[in-house]
């Protein structure tokens, strides 16, 4: 799937299957790093719909994972520090 970011810039990203976050929200925030990539509401929803059949919420992006989200008032795609 291609990705727009707010800034105009496209990104292509898959998404990995039964690849998940920590259910804990301090546990999986202290997977992120920034900077964090801003995208739109609706980008946000496409990548909602995407994802939505695989069990998972996180893409690979130029070999590196990515979590997406509500972030920094408001959505975001964040890059992990290691795989999981």
């Amino acid at each position: 799937m291609k990705i727009e970011l707010l800034n105009g810039f496209e990104l292509k990203a898959t998404a990995l299957e039964n690849k998940i976050l920590p259910a804990d929200f301090s546990e999986a925030v202290a997977l992120l790093m920034r900077p964090y990539f801003p995208i739109s509401e609706h980008v946000y929803n496409e990548i909602m719909d995407y994802t939505a059949n695989l069990n998972g919420d996180i893409l690979l992006i130029d070999n590196e994972q990515f979590a997406f989200g509500h972030a920094d008032n408001g959505y975001a795609l964040m890059p992990l520090i290691k795989n999981i």
